[in-house]
């Protein structure tokens, strides 16, 4: 088999149920643990050993495995372990260990310690028996070279790696393969193997069909019981395999195919498959794992093939006698483009039509032939629609952006007076005025229906930010704004939105540059100036000291703060913090604490503690009697800590602190952390779209339980709400919408997805 060299546990663990036993063979490939051989009987020979992998890795407890060989197994009942290696030349030192990896694959060993191993240096025999000393033997050249038995539970699946340890003192020991035997294991331990079966197909397209299929069985199958004769192609064109093939390294080796194991062949068919329809693959010879086999009857597998369709690229329609071209991939040896009466046309990839009515195409390589027709038409009072603002404001080189539909080849631009001013499929005008473009293609042109534009007023007097904190404020908003709007700068004369409304404060989460608008009432804006903003990163830790009581004791309880990083370029001058405690173990003698509510044998008050320090690091002390002694109950949690001023961009995971009486204390801790991210995926199909599309949008956040405030919205070019998809909560995961825009404008849009802290956006196009 031609096996890949790849980091050997870098792969899923294709199936960890037993497949075969180890035939006798001259040579092996090196083997991974991708690969495991599932073991079945008593005894595996294995002649030879394996080489050296190419890159090997180096397991916990276990340590380099550069010669490996993997068995596999599954419990079927409860019970223990047993076998004995014994080398062919006695000078070999084998090592082993066991692996449980019911929930684990091959990627994940390395973060793996083994259930059992022994690394005795000692050559010769080792293994497991009633006889081994322990179930771990590290390195030591006089170490037991047996263990004891091990457990395994019946539905748990298990890895047994054998590793041969290269010694450079005399005897070196060769590498020469080894016997196992599993007298000592229980009978019906072990599992046994299921038959091998077809998993999946998929189609190697060519240029006239199918060629062949990539097949996959369940269990990996002995290459040299694989041959192309084994397998047939069933349905409209019965299909015979003329060779088979390695994805991944071509023909397999005549020298290979003895040696090793493979889950996926390239049959490749003796003739192509064109035509369409529903086949059946079926096994007619045998294929065969070392324990299992199956032949003519055993397996087979139903699916589709598309026949391969001849497409015919240009432009269905011309004008004033002007030609069109037509095209299809030159990848065919001979091609004939005939017209409606037959006539020979073309006899080349491209052709040339000036005609209107129907066109075939047949080209052909070898004996594949392949054939597809397209119809033309004479097209006359063609038209272009516009689409955009129709009015613009009078501040800030404000603009009416235009765009005319998609599908021309060259746009004319023109003035109330004719003149044509620019030549591109959109324009921004600042001028009021009647404007239309004239667009044509193949000698066809279109006339667009005149658009007027207007200019409207805007605010005067620009807003200004501040910023304290992580937050930023609007300082001056006018009276006429009826809109506020925060916006990220992301290019020149580009933004996107992160807040559209009323809110005049906004908690960025990303590092940029921002800037907000204020919209009168006729959507006229005016921005302050953008400011850089960069988060600050504030953390504190706070805990409840520790101090013992007895009975009627008076005990002066101190809040800790340490660690505090940035509290006050965050704007934090104090925190509001709720405390708990038990009635009945303490009473609260400190006048801040006074006034608390009584539920079923709690006390619950709420405070202010400024973060100017008392004491050192103490934040404040509270005054309780002890009522109880000698208990190790929990009398007194620190709760829903708070910032003053709130909504600083940060958010604090709160845990209770824990207090006690009487030589038991235990200190509680709460972190202020950074606020967590979103990550937001947006597809939008089909683009462009007609009437209808589909919004899908995946959501991922922490913690993953979490949900949270999402609205989707479909804008014009310069960011404007043209259409609200949703707004509400959503939860972790994939979303689907609809959107009906059957009433926009055939043009250019923005597709807009906003989370409080993340935002993904993608350009649309709408035609009618």
């Amino acid at each position: 088999m031609i096996m890949r060299s790849f980091f050997f546990f870098s792969f899923l663990l294709f199936a960890l149920q037993p497949h075969y036993c180890i035939a006798q063979s001259p040579t092996f490939p090196e083997q991974e643990c991708t690969y495991a051989l599932p073991i079945c009987g008593k005894r595996i020979t294995q002649p030879n050993g394996y080489p050296a992998l190419a890159n090997f890795a180096r397991l916990p407890a276990v340590g380099a495995a550069e010669f490996p060989v993997w068995y596999s197994l599954e419990a079927a009942i409860t019970g223990r372990f047993a076998f004995t290696l014994t080398p062919n030349d006695m000078n070999d030192d084998y090592d082993w260990a066991v692996y449980d990896v019911t929930e684990k694959g091959c990627d994940l060993l390395s973060q793996v310690r083994p259930i059992s191993f022994n690394l005795s240096g000692r050559r010769g025999v080792t293994g497991a028996n009633s006889m081994g000393t322990q179930s771990e033997v590290g390195l030591a050249s006089n170490g037991n070279p047996f263990s004891t038995l091990i457990p395994l539970q019946a539905g748990r699946k298990y890895l047994l790696l054998v590793i041969f340890t290269p010694r450079r003192s005399i005897p070196v020991g060769t590498n020469s393969g080894f016997t196992l035997d599993f007298i000592g294991t229980a009978d019906g331990l072990i599992a046994e193997s299921p038959k091998p079966r077809l998993l999946r197909t998929a189609p190697i397209t060519g240029t006239c069909g199918v060629n062949g299929l990539r097949v996959t069985f369940s269990e990996p199958i002995a290459i040299a019981s694989v041959q192309a004769r084994d397998l047939v192609l069933y349905g409209l064109q019965q299909r015979n395999f003329s060779e088979v093939r390695s994805p991944s390294g071509g023909r397999f080796a005549q020298d290979v195919q003895s040696q090793g194991f493979e889950r996926t062949f390239d049959f490749i068919f003796d003739a192509p498959v064109t035509m369409s329809g529903r086949y059946t693959l079926a096994i007619i010879g045998t294929v065969s794992t070392a324990c299992s086999s199956a032949s003519d009857g055993d397996i087979g597998v139903a699916f589709e093939i598309q026949q391969k369709r001849l497409e015919i690229a240009g432009t269905r329609f011309f004008c004033r006698a002007s030609p069109t071209t037509l095209s299809v991939p030159n990848e065919f040896e001979s091609y004939r483009w005939t017209n409606a009466a037959g006539q020979l046309i073309g006899e080349k990839a491209t052709v040339e039509v000036a005609t209107a009515g129907v066109y075939t195409i047949e080209a052909s390589v070898a004996d594949c032939r392949v054939t597809s027709q397209a119809t033309i038409a004479l097209r006359e009072n063609l038209s272009v629609q516009i689409s955009g603002s129709d009015a613009f404001c009078d501040i800030n080189d404000d603009c009416a952006y235009i765009v005319a539909e998609e599908g021309f080849t060259l746009y004319e631009w023109l003035d109330s007076t004719g003149t044509v001013f620019a030549r591109r499929r959109d324009v921004c005008v600042r001028t009021e005025g009647t404007y239309r473009v004239r667009a044509s293609i193949n000698g066809c042109e279109a006339n667009s229906r005149p658009l007027t534009i207007r200019k409207r007023t805007a605010p005067t007097v620009p807003p200004t930010i501040t910023r304290r904190g992580n937050m930023l404020s609007v300082v001056n908003p006018q009276p006429d704004a009826l809109r506020i709007e925060w916006r990220r700068i992301i290019g020149d004369g580009l933004y996107d939105f992160i807040r559209v409304g009323y809110d005049s404060t906004l908690i960025p989460q990303d590092t940029g540059r921002y800037t907000v608008a204020l919209l009168n009432a006729a959507n006229c804006a005016i921005s302050a100036p953008a400011v850089r903003f960069q988060p600050i990163l504030a953390s504190v830790e706070f805990r409840v000291g520790s101090v013992t009581a007895v009975q009627n004791d008076r005990v002066g309880i101190p809040i800790l703060l340490t660690s505090a990083q940035n509290l006050a370029a965050m704007g934090i001058d104090s925190f509001r913090v709720h405390l708990r405690c038990n009635a009945r173990l303490l009473f609260p003698e400190d006048e801040n604490i006074r006034r608390y509510t009584v539920q079923e044998n709690e006390r619950f008050t709420q405070i202010t503690m400024p973060i100017q320090p008392l004491r050192g690091d103490t934040l404040g002390i509270f005054t309780f009697r002890a009522m109880l002694g000698n208990t190790s109950s929990t009398v007194l949690s620190l709760q829903d800590l708070n910032t003053i001023p709130p909504n600083l961009g940060l958010r604090m995971s709160a845990s209770n602190g824990l207090f006690t009486l009487v030589n038991i204390a235990t200190e509680g801790s709460v972190r202020l952390i950074e606020r967590p991210k979103t990550a937001l995926s947006l597809q939008v199909r089909p683009n462009p779209t007609i009437g209808q599309m589909g919004i899908t949008v995946i959501i991922d956040s922490m913690p993953q339980n979490s949900s949270q405030d999402v609205r989707i919205t479909i804008t014009d070019v310069l960011g404007r709400t043209q259409m609200p998809i949703f707004s509400g909560v959503l939860p972790n995961g994939e979303h689907q919408f609809t959107a009906d825009i059957h009433h926009l404008p055939t043009g250019s849009y923005m597709v807009l997805v906003q989370t409080p802290d993340q935002r993904q956006s993608t350009s649309i196009t709408i035609l009618h």
